[in-house]
């Protein structure tokens, strides 16, 4: 069952609580993502910890950015770490796959769609600086959302820009 949390103390922060291996919780990620990429001009993806080996994602990663305008990608031999940026408006169906299996192949990981960040090139993101921030430095430096997991695997949480809303799909 997906169970959908705003908070008081923060309003710039909710949590979406059984999106996990269930029909529900899969096929609510896949909305939501649909969503967050149809109404951003760009994004970026860090992930570590990957659950298993990765080598047939990783082929898939390789093909998709020949297709789908994945850029600065980097990951280790180990596949433990995972960054790119990627063009929001261009080949999104293959993007939402590709983001939800990034999602449950990974423990931390972290998904941005955004619309122009303070340096406006998706080219200049400094994933090194973006692992040791928290969410909310994130977003100060990109007006839009993050999506993260913390210590629950099928908890969502969505932190946004404080000039951003939350509109999400039903």
């Amino acid at each position: 069952m997906i169970k959908l949390h705003f908070y008081e103390d923060d309003k710039d922060i909710c949590s979406i609580k059984g999106i996990g291996d269930s029909s529900p919780g899969h096929d609510y990620l896949l909305v939501l993502l649909r969503f967050f990429l149809e109404n951003s001009k760009d994004g970026f993806v860090v992930a570590r910890r990957n659950n298993f080996d990765l080598t047939s994602l990783m082929q898939k990663i390789q093909i998709e950015k020949l297709l789908c305008e994945i850029d600065c990608l980097q990951y280790s031999d180990d596949q433990f770490e995972l960054s790119f940026t990627f063009h929001a408006e261009k080949r999104r169906e293959e993007l939402v796959y590709l983001l939800e299996r990034i999602w449950f192949s990974y423990e931390q990981p972290v998904f941005c769609f955004y619309e122009a960040g303070i340096n406006g090139d998706r080219n200049d993101v400094d994933f090194r600086l973006i692992e040791k921030l928290s969410w909310k430095q994130i977003i100060s430096h990109y007006n839009g959302f993050v999506f993260f997991r913390s210590a629950e695997d099928d908890v969502l949480w969505i932190g946004k820009s404080q000039s951003q809303f939350f509109n999400l799909p039903a």
